[in-house]
C-alpha cells in the first residue's frame, strides 16, 4: 500500500462538452452534466438534472434552493424589494416572495422555489458541459484517453543497481558464521549498519614484521561493505525518484498509448571480494 501511495497515478478530472442528444444517448459515460453552455454563457446545473433532446428538466425539491449567479444573471425584485426571480440565458428561476436572499458580496441567491420542477428549453446549438474523474489508461467519453507516464529507464536502472549491490551481501549475511552479519539481509541499510558494528582489527603480537598485513581480510570486508552500501543506496535513490507516475489527457486518439509490458528476468553470475553470487536483471 505504501508503494502504491507513492507510485500509483491518480485519477484525472476531465471536462467535455456534448450535445443534448449525445447526453440523452449516454455518450457522456461516467461524466456528470454540470452546466449548459450557450455561446459564452455558462449556466450551472444542479445534481440530478435530466437531459433530454431539446430540454433540461430539473427537480430542485421544496427546500432551500441555491442559485449560483452567472456573469450575466439579473436579480429581479418586486415593489417591496423582495427577490422574486433570477433571469439568466437559460431561463428564469422564480422564488417564493420573501424567502430569497443574496447577501452583499455573495455569488448566489438562496430561497424557496416557486416551481420546484423546472423545464429549461435548449437551443439547437446549446452544449451540455459534463465533468468527472477518469482513471489512468481509461478512454474518455467524447474522445481522448488518460495516459500515465513514469521514468521507466531510471526505475529499471535503480532496481538493477539495488539488486546487484544487495544479492552478494545478502549471501554473506546468510553464510557468514559471524552473527552480526545477519543485518546484511536488510537492503540498503544493511551494509552501513554492519560496517558501523564491526570491531576494529587489532594485529596479534609479533605480526608487525610479517610481509602480509594480518588485517587485510577485514579491510577487504569493510571496502566491500562500503561499495555495496553505495551501490544499493544509489539504486534505491533512483527508484524513489522514478517511482512516482503522473497522468495527463491525450486527445490524439488511441495511437501511441503505452501498453502494459510483462516484466522479464534474467539471472546472471557475479563475483566480488566475498566470493560468488548472482544478480537479477529485469526489463519492465
Amino acid at each position: 500500500m505504501a508503494v502504491c501511495a507513492i507510485g500509483c497515478a491518480e485519477n484525472v478530472e476531465v471536462t467535455r462538452a456534448f450535445t443534448p442528444d449525445e447526453i440523452a444517448r449516454g455518450a457522456n459515460g461516467s461524466l456528470q452534466p454540470v452546466a449548459i453552455v450557450r455561446g459564452n454563457e455558462r449556466t450551472p446545473l444542479p445534481a440530478g438534472a435530466k437531459i433530454q433532446p431539446g430540454k433540461v428538466t430539473v427537480d430542485r425539491g421544496r427546500g432551500v434552493y441555491v442559485h449560483k449567479l452567472g456573469p450575466n444573471d439579473v436579480i429581479e425584485t418586486d415593489d417591496a424589494g423582495r427577490i422574486v426571480a433570477v433571469r439568466s440565458g437559460s431561463g428564469v428561476t422564480r422564488f417564493v416572495p420573501g424567502t430569497a436572499s443574496s447577501p452583499e458580496g455573495s455569488d448566489d441567491v438562496r430561497g424557496q422555489l416557486e416551481e420546484p420542477t423546472v423545464t429549461i428549453p435548449l437551443a439547437a446549438d446549446d452544449k451540455i458541459e459534463a465533468r468527472g474523474s477518469v482513471a489512468p489508461d481509461e478512454p474518455i467519453p467524447g474522445g481522448g484517453r488518460v495516459l500515465t507516464t513514469r521514468k521507466t529507464s531510471m526505475l529499471a536502472s535503480g532496481i538493477i543497481l539495488t539488486t546487484l549491490g544487495y544479492l552478494p551481501t545478502a549471501y554473506v549475511g546468510v553464510a557468514s558464521p559471524r552473527s552480526g552479519d545477519r543485518v546484511l539481509l536488510a537492503p540498503v541499510a544493511g551494509p552501513w549498519i554492519d560496517f558501523a558494528g564491526r570491531d576494529k582489527c587489532v594485529p596479534p603480537a609479533g605480526t608487525q614484521n610479517l610481509p602480509v598485513d594480518p588485517c587485510i581480510g577485514e579491510t577487504a570486508n569493510r571496502v566491500g561493505l562500503v561499495i555495496s552500501g553505495i551501490v544499493q543506496s544509489f539504486g534505491g535513490l533512483l527508484v524513489l525518484i522514478a517511482l512516482p507516475s503522473s497522468s495527463y489527457v491525450d486527445t490524439t486518439g488511441d495511437r501511441g498509448v503505452a501498453k502494459n509490458v510483462k516484466p522479464t528476468w534474467t539471472v546472471v553470475p557475479t563475483a566480488n571480494a566475498y566470493g560468488g553470487g548472482a544478480s537479477v536483471v529485469g526489463a519492465f
